[in-house]
């Protein structure tokens, strides 16, 4: 029961942004890597909805984000960043938005690529390079 008191607690403050996102423990990790590493992913999901949230944020261990979570959630959380937008006359005329926000470093000595090279150098998340967000982004 804590733990759920707890977890709905950096819930809302994630979502209200009284998380600073960019503070690191002394292991480099950010909130979103500790959630991750702990299992919190009702609180990463709601980090990962913030704009300063970029995937390539290096530990001290080079781990990013991206390493403390499967290749399900990060598949189911993928799909989320794809909206379809329908218009008028069928199918063929609908358009589909992506949501790369993740992908944008907030450092100038980061690069937009470094979650690509996690997702490749892992052989859980290298299918992710299919997903159509990672691949409509490389």
């Amino acid at each position: 029961r804590e733990l759920e008191k707890f977890n709905e607690c950096a819930k809302s403050m994630a979502r209200n942004k009284k998380i600073y996102y960019l503070s690191t423990d002394d292991n480099k990790n950010t909130a979103l890597h500790n959630a991750l590493k702990f299992g919190f992913l009702d609180v990463a999901r709601e980090l990962l909805k913030r704009e300063d949230a970029f995937l390539g944020v290096r530990n001290k261990d080079k781990q990013t984000p991206l390493n403390y979570a499967n290749y399900q959630f990060w598949n189911e959380y993928f799909d989320t960043c794809l909206e379809s937008i329908g218009k008028r006359g069928g199918f063929e005329n609908d358009s589909i938005v992506i949501d790369f926000r993740n992908f944008n470093p907030h450092d100038p000595f980061q690069t937009e690529m470094i979650p690509m090279m996690a997702m490749s150098e892992s052989k859980e998340l290298r299918e992710l390079l299919r997903h159509p967000v990672v691949n409509a982004f490389i």
